[in-house]
């Protein structure tokens, strides 16, 4: 017979794990806040997986780490099959669209869920304090992060967190 195992009271209530960290307009992130943009769009395609942690931040003029989700999917086709399936998830007009997309033959979606803003959105001054290495990416990174009860309680740089991990393997 199987017992079920208590949690301790020590671990985290979300373990560590790679986060996407998408930098995202003022105008775009609050459209992702209030459901009206489902679908955030990318030149370059990430290589996320579904059900992966998105850390979304807020770019010029507010520069803050505003919200998380989760990717629901991801997807990539010509600039012009994508506008078929995003159009009323993109949160952006045809015309925004097209200038966005200009100069390239692919567009990339990615279908966000479960979005939550963090109780204390921490502005970059902020996370600079914490972790100085920090540099908000032109448009992506991949982050090690925990997160807990809607705030970010750690972030590290994927291959530093790597290194680290690869280290305590080696001393164990």
């Amino acid at each position: 017979m199987k017992s079920k195992s208590k949690k301790r009271k020590d671990e985290p209530l979300r373990m560590q794990r790679e986060a996407l960290l998408l930098s995202v307009r003022p105008t775009y992130v609050e459209r992702i806040l209030n459901g009206t943009k489902t679908a955030e769009l990318r030149r370059v395609r990430p290589t996320a997986r579904v059900g992966q942690a998105v850390l979304i931040y807020s770019s010029s003029p507010t520069m803050a780490l505003l919200a998380s989700a989760v990717v629901e999917r991801i997807e990539s086709g010509s600039v012009t099959g994508m506008w078929r399936r995003v159009r009323r998830a993109a949160g952006v007009s045809r015309s925004e669209y097209v200038e966005y997309f200009d100069g390239v033959d692919t567009a990339s979606a990615i279908w966000l869920g479960s979005v939550a803003s963090f109780e204390q959105p921490l502005t970059l001054e902020q996370l600079r304090a914490r972790w100085p290495w920090f540099r908000p990416p032109q448009s992506y990174c991949y982050l090690v992060a925990t997160l807990k009860q809607r705030r970010v309680a750690f972030l590290a740089p994927r291959d530093a967190a790597r290194a680290n991990a690869d280290h305590a393997q080696d001393r164990g």
